[in-house]
């Protein structure tokens, strides 16, 4: 399975809503063969670019979902039926159908994010404003002190005693 790192900034083709697959990810579509993905709508108007092996399983677990469950539903028609398979061609391109730059608000440029086992496609705008919101901080700060037990305390108390002795001095350069 491919490990995608990285966040790269896409001219969206004009003329058909195409992009460009950048070579850093091309490097590991290759190495483990993966040209089709499925595009799922993310909940935080985004777009989940799932490739197909990881699909196979996700799609396994619906298929567990009872059918009459009303919270199964919803999710099978948010995640389900809100999806396209699309394929990458030989030039590394990939068709981006509208309901997708729709959904994310994507026009002349859009953000493909690598989040390990899968991708994000984003507006660069909307990409922007979730790396600098406080919600998204508080979470990854959680992620890094969990991640980093010791050092991480560690720092964060350093910079919060700094600037609170920054501020009791009045400097407010931090």
């Amino acid at each position: 399975m491919a490990f995608y790192i990285g966040e790269y900034i896409l001219t969206v083709e004009q003329k058909g809503g195409r992009i460009v697959i950048p070579n850093d990810l091309r490097y590991e579509m290759d190495a483990c063969h993966q040209k089709v993905f499925y595009l799922l709508r993310g909940i935080r108007d985004n777009i989940l670019m799932i490739p197909s092996q990881l699909w196979e399983n996700v799609s396994k677990q619906f298929s567990n979902e009872p059918v009459l469950n009303p919270t199964s539903q919803i999710a099978m028609s948010y995640i389900v039926g809100g999806s396209s398979r699309v394929q990458i061609d030989a030039q590394y391109r990939m068709a981006l159908p509208g309901w997708v730059r729709e959904h994310a608000g994507i026009r002349d440029t859009a953000v493909i994010v690598g989040c390990g086992e899968y991708l994000e496609l984003w507006n660069e705008n909307s990409r922007k404003a979730f790396i600098k919101s406080p919600e998204t901080k508080k979470l990854i700060e959680k992620l890094l002190a969990k991640l980093f037990p010791s050092k991480f305390d560690e720092e964060i108390r350093k910079v919060c005693d700094d600037k609170v002795v920054s501020e009791q001095s009045g400097d407010n350069s931090l």
